[in-house]
């Protein structure tokens, strides 16, 4: 499944998505209450090789990292 068709039907609304490709994150998205989401243009039609929760650590203003739940997504070609 292509990681569009993925985001469009395999993930919740207000998701927070890590999308990785060769183990490193190659881009976020947050998935909306419409289903509208923006990715890279070259990630669309990536296979989906696979899937998991985890948490993204992420700073807050206070520059304290704090864990954030999240659906992270492996692509390949």
């Amino acid at each position: 499944m292509t990681l569009y068709n993925f985001l469009l039907h395999e993930t919740y609304m207000q998701e927070l998505c890590v999308i990785c490709e060769n183990g490193y994150v190659a881009a976020t998205c947050w998935i909306d209450h419409e289903d509208r989401f923006q990715i890279p243009q070259r990630l669309k039609d990536k296979e989906v090789v696979s899937d998991k929760w985890g948490e993204l650590p992420v700073a807050n203003e206070y520059n304290e990292t704090i864990r954030m739940p999240c659906h992270y997504i492996e692509i390949g070609d």
